[in-house]
């Protein structure tokens, strides 16, 4: 029973960081930036 309670704060504590991350990315790329990067996937990735 401990280590469940356990294993839920580590997946609360990993999501809270990852969504920290997503947030910190979408504020610091704008729109262009996004564009290039797809643009640099499309042509590295043969569709």
């Amino acid at each position: 029973m401990t280590s469940h309670v356990v294993n839920l704060i580590i997946i609360t504590a990993a999501l809270k960081s990852t969504k920290r991350v997503l947030q910190t990315v979408n504020s610091s790329t704008s729109i262009s930036n996004q564009h290039d990067i797809i643009n640099q996937m499309s042509k590295s990735m043969p569709l």
